[in-house]
């Protein structure tokens, strides 16, 4: 099972190794990168048909992908991820009244943007970034399929952009209408260590630089260990480098790097934690749905994943704290859960 975690990596933009000097080299990495998008798109697919969360969405970005099941604790750690990001992107856009800008970093084929449309999940502007490969491939099935095509509005956009390059990053917020003095929730989902640590920490603290700002990241973390060694041999295998993951090789070093960057408010926890983040009843309802008893595996493979979720605000009145999650008391939740907005 150690391979099939491996696929569960999603997709970033310009991954970079010092070690790798040439362009070629660099653009070979960047190929492998990008080549998670796909990985990861599949997977999210088997979890939905075996129906740990439900995305009438995701279909139109599986036809030209190879699909195949994946094992049962693939699923699992897929509908963790989800489900708790789901919820804090729900929680961000009520704190805020809906008047938000949603900017999805390395967001590769996510239907994130049109599941918070069809939920009635408000927001003013919902940027992706991510390769020119990725962007492209995806608009093409955007504008290939009605439903995707007429419930994209002025709302959206996508841009291709060198997240090492903070000034063109800037830019690119200003040219797509994403303002400082907005609510804003950055989501990155295994991005940051695919940057070196010095361009990570610059991108964490251009976020923080907003006046109220909230930012979401999921990232593999104790690459140290056993399993660890054998998670990056298999990752380099498949010509994927992850520069920055040493960077951060415990939760409590994720949520250190976040304050330095200038958020106040931050928890790092293991996917393990964030489980119980999750409803009681739905957790029930997926621990029903497939035989399961690779629990030592399980609580393994999720102390090697860290979600992150990071606030700061000049504005009081705006509490994002309660977004935050715990491990020991799980918020008030009010309640957007996939399976019942989705609900065939």
């Amino acid at each position: 099972h150690n391979d099939a975690t491996l696929s569960s990596t999603n997709n970033t933009i310009m991954a970079t190794d010092p070690e790798v000097p040439t362009a070629a080299a660099l653009a070979k990495l960047d190929e492998g990168t990008i080549s998670t998008n796909d990985s990861a798109t599949v997977c999210k697919r088997s979890a939905v048909e075996k129906g740990y969360y439900s995305d009438p969405f995701l279909k139109y970005f599986c036809e030209d992908l190879r699909w195949s099941p994946q094992p049962p604790i693939m699923n699992r750690g897929y509908y963790i991820r989800i489900t708790v990001v789901w919820e804090m992107v729900a929680g961000f856009s009520m704190a805020s009244k809906g008047k938000c800008q949603i900017v999805n970093i390395g967001a590769g084929y996510d239907t994130l943007y049109w599941r918070l449309k069809a939920a009635g999940i408000g927001f003013t502007k919902y940027l992706e970034l991510d390769f020119p490969e990725v962007i492209e491939r995806k608009q093409r099935i955007i504008d290939g399929h009605e439903t995707l095509k007429s419930n994209t509005d002025g709302t959206y956009a996508a841009a291709a952009v060198d997240l090492r390059d903070q000034a063109e990053v800037r830019r690119m917020f200003e040219s797509n209408g994403i303002a400082f003095d907005v609510p804003t929730l950055f989501i990155s989902e295994c991005v940051l260590v695919y940057m070196a640590p010095e361009h990570s920490r610059a991108l964490l603290e251009l976020g923080a630089s907003f006046d109220a700002v909230a930012w979401i990241d999921y990232e593999p973390i104790n690459s140290t260990d056993s399993f660890g060694r054998v998670m990056m041999r298999n990752l380099k295998e498949k010509n994927i480098a992850m520069p920055g993951i040493h960077a951060t090789p415990t939760t409590q070093a994720q949520a250190d790097i976040f304050k330095e960057c200038g958020f106040e408010d931050v928890n790092a926890r293991t996917l393990g934690q964030a489980y119980f983040e999750v409803e009681e009843a739905d957790r029930q309802r997926v621990e029903r749905l497939e035989m399961f008893d690779e629990y030592e595996e399980w609580d393994l493979i999720n102390s090697h994943y860290c979600l992150t979720s990071a606030c700061k605000s000049k504005d009081q009145s705006l509490d994002f704290k309660s977004l935050l999650g715990t491990s020991k008391k799980m918020p008030p939740r009010r309640g957007f859960p996939l399976m019942a907005v989705f609900a065939d």
